[in-house]
């Protein structure tokens, strides 16, 4: 980008000179130089911080991609928060993408031989939902009890029935996220 700059102003090398020449009283040669530098180096940070700009990215970037980063993501922190590692395989994972307004619901392979991924997806779709229309608390509350009756259904309580890992809500960052 900063080259096709550079290519246009080319041509008005001659009144861009004669400009510089008025405003520094003499026409040394460096100011066209120094001139073009200085533009282009403006024109690539003032690119840099729009196309860093995240309502800009939501525009740019398509939607497929999004999804599937959005779904790497929600399983790698799968894995490295260690929901997988319960006794019975019984961990679930709450994954909600602020900027991307998806959601994901992972479970592990003790929950998924016995519950089908399409009633996490209507709870995801419906957490997404409620979620959209400002509804936080409430859509993550719904979201936690209707993934805690499915649970009960098919994974009632025993006797022996530890808590394996910790509830709540954990927001990763920015520098977590990549």
């Amino acid at each position: 980008m900063s080259l096709l700059l550079l290519a246009s102003l080319f041509p008005m090398a001659n009144q861009i000179y004669a400009w510089l020449g008025r405003i520094f009283w003499g026409q040394e040669p460096w100011y066209l130089a120094a001139f073009y530098v200085i533009v282009c180096a403006v024109f690539v940070v003032v690119l840099y911080f729009l196309f860093n700009v995240p309502a800009l990215d939501a525009l740019i970037i398509p939607q497929q991609a999004k999804k599937h980063a959005v779904t790497a993501r929600a399983l790698r922190y799968f894995t490295e928060s260690g929901v997988y590692c319960t006794k019975e395989h019984s961990g679930i994972l709450i994954f909600v993408s602020y900027f991307e307004k998806e959601v994901r619901i992972v479970a592990d392979k003790g929950i998924s031989e016995k519950i089908s991924q399409d009633l996490w997806n209507l709870i995801a779709d419906e957490l997404a939902e409620n979620f959209s229309k400002g509804n936080a608390k409430e859509a993550f509350e719904n979201a936690v009890n209707r993934c805690g009756e499915l649970l009960a259904e098919y994974f009632p309580n025993h006797d022996e029935n530890p808590d394996e890992l910790p509830d709540g809500l954990v927001i990763l960052e920015n520098e977590k996220w990549q």
